[in-house]
């Protein structure tokens, strides 16, 4: 009798488990859906999506929420994958009702004109609504990560398991936009002036010449917000802060021995640094020192991030010149330096991009979405950094990609970071390639052994020693062992917080004891590689982890002139 019993019962196991198979593939299928069609701003598509999304997942959620599936969750072999499916059931169930409902209720206000700014007005009261719902959908994603994490996906069949890690993490991901999302409807209103005044430095960075936080601060303006209403008020160019013959702020010992006193006397290597909180205090007394007044934050883009924003603005024109996604890169990178001689003409022409881009964005050009997107992948591949001045606003900005700090937010997290000085001082740069990888080796108390590789790649053309000095570097004659065409690259390998680094090999030449400079508590090797045209060189190593960082890698990278990113997340191999 009991072994009838359970025959029955794994039978009609079996069967609803078939049903809610079926149910969860089309829910998966409908929220990729989902997710595609509010990327490109089709709420309507979205929403008949959604409408599927509910039905498949509340079928999965009622099929499982029975006392006979309760049962099958006890019994040996089956219970397991019986509870997870119970789980995934009810948490896509819960994620579409109260995680994606609230974000499609505001997507189609945000896909129109209700958020966007016109002429340089930004509609404070909609853009502070945003919150709320921001916060309500995060919560729901937040709850389905915690629910995922009950259950151990080695406990399940292979197949099984596979569809749920990649559930667990589309969650988690979701989870932290979300959270980013929620952030920066909290921090707009205040950012843009709604309690009182601020003022910001708006740095543009230029890739042509590599600094770890992005590039050259070629280009700085002042921008004014009050109650909404944005303003550019003054340009400087950063080489006009020239050099000051001691540091415009102490230095510490270690930056001194990873960056020289130039660190400090220099407007335009303050972004030596990888760390913009550090570099935005390093601007903001240098500014003051020549202009006065207070400052309430800095933020930094760069020429790809602008042509991500062209995307959805159209183009833009400055003396004559048509800049659009395809061309402004090699423009303000490249052909401005080669066209024209005079440094001050450079200037000029730059700072005009960068006021002309800034005055397209403001004045709520285009595509909304499309700028909004183009801000998220300027974020994700580094090129847009923000540091606020005002302890509450930074508050909100910190643990989030956009903040650019060197400290991790979750100490669990390794972080790697391969960071790009030009040693040259030239534009070089732009010829200038680069890709990193970091693969997580293995698991030992809750150590990880990590490897790496970086690979360097000169682009430029053979001739490049008949380029332009404002190309190949003013004084890279008066150096010896840098000849005109090539250039020197400083990289910074940062491995994690009191980690180790070992089985460094440069470009096929072991280094059995390099030579480590602590920065932040996190360990830094230094190199120098001087790269002629068309040369490659490769540099590899492991990092051995503290105990403790058991959690996925972060690799941060210095972004180059190229629209990619080698800034990744590694799956621990705890």
């Amino acid at each position: 009798m009991t072994l009838a019993i359970v025959v029955v019962l794994g039978g009609w196991a079996l069967w609803t488990a078939r049903g809610v198979y079926e149910d969860l593939q089309t829910a998966e299928q409908q929220a990729r859906v989902v997710r595609a069609a509010l990327g490109e701003g089709d709420v309507e598509r979205a929403e008949r999506a959604l409408g599927q999304l509910r039905e498949a997942s509340d079928s999965a959620a009622d099929r499982t929420d029975s006392l006979p599936w309760a049962i099958t969750e006890r019994v040996p072999f089956l219970g397991d994958d019986a509870a997870a499916l119970a789980t995934v059931s009810s948490v896509l169930s819960e994620v579409a009702r109260d995680g994606v409902e609230p974000l499609l209720a505001s997507a189609a206000q945000v896909t129109g004109d209700a958020y966007a700014p016109s002429g340089g007005q930004f509609p404070l009261e909609q853009i502070a609504a945003l919150e709320e719902p921001a916060e309500q959908a995060n919560a729901a994603f937040v709850k389905a990560t915690e629910r995922l994490a009950e259950h151990d996906p080695g406990d399940l069949v292979g197949p099984l398991a596979t569809a749920y890690l990649g559930l667990r993490d589309q969650v988690a991901s979701g989870a932290e936009a979300l959270d980013v999302a929620a952030r920066a409807a909290r921090l707009m209103p205040s950012f843009l002036g709604a309690e009182q005044d601020r003022r910001y430095l708006y740095v543009f960075l230029n890739n042509a010449e590599a600094r770890s936080g992005g590039g050259l601060p070629g280009n700085v303006s002042l921008v004014e917000a009050k109650d909404g209403a944005v303003d550019l008020v003054e340009q400087s160019s950063g080489a006009a802060f020239g050099r000051r013959d001691e540091p415009v702020l102490p230095l510490s010992a270690e930056e001194e021995a990873l960056y020289g006193t130039q660190l400090g006397t220099f407007f335009l290597d303050a972004n030596f640094t990888p760390d913009l909180p550090r570099a935005a205090e390093l601007w903001r007394a240098h500014w003051q020192e020549r202009f006065g007044g207070e400052l309430d934050g800095v933020f930094t883009v760069d020429p790809v991030t602008l042509s991500y924003l062209l995307e959805a603005t159209g183009p833009i024109t400055v003396q004559g010149v048509e800049l659009n996604a395809t061309n402004v890169v090699d423009v303000v990178e490249s052909l401005v330096y080669l066209n024209q001689p005079d440094p001050l003409v450079q200037d000029e022409f730059l700072n005009q991009v960068a006021e002309t881009a800034f005055d397209a964005f403001a004045d709520g050009a285009g595509d909304p979405v499309g700028l909004i997107r183009g801000l998220v992948r300027g974020v994700e591949e580094g090129r847009v950094r923000l540091h606020s001045f005002d302890a509450e606003d930074q508050a909100v900005v910190a643990g989030t990609a956009i903040a650019g700090e060197l400290t991790p937010a979750d100490p669990t997290r390794p972080q790697v970071g391969v960071y790009l000085n030009d040693g040259t001082g030239s534009k070089m740069s732009y010829y200038l390639e680069h890709q990193v990888e970091v693969a997580a080796l293995d698991c030992q108390r809750n150590r990880q052994r990590l490897s790496g590789r970086l690979v360097l790649t000169s682009t430029a053309p053979a001739d490049a020693a008949s380029l332009p000095e404002a190309v190949t570097g003013y004084d890279v004659v008066k150096r010896a062992e840098i000849e005109r065409g090539q250039q020197a690259v400083v990289v910074q390998l940062m491995a994690p917080a009191a980690s180790r680094v070992s089985n460094v090999v440069l470009d096929g030449e072991p280094t059995p004891d390099p030579v480590l400079t602590d920065l932040a508590g996190r360990p830094v090797l230094p190199l120098t590689v001087v790269l002629s045209p068309g040369q490659r060189y490769e540099v590899t190593w492991q990092m051995s982890t503290a105990a403790g960082q058991d959690g996925d890698t972060d690799l941060e990278v210095t972004p180059g002139r190229l629209p990619t990113t080698s800034n990744a997340t590694i799956s621990t191999a705890c």
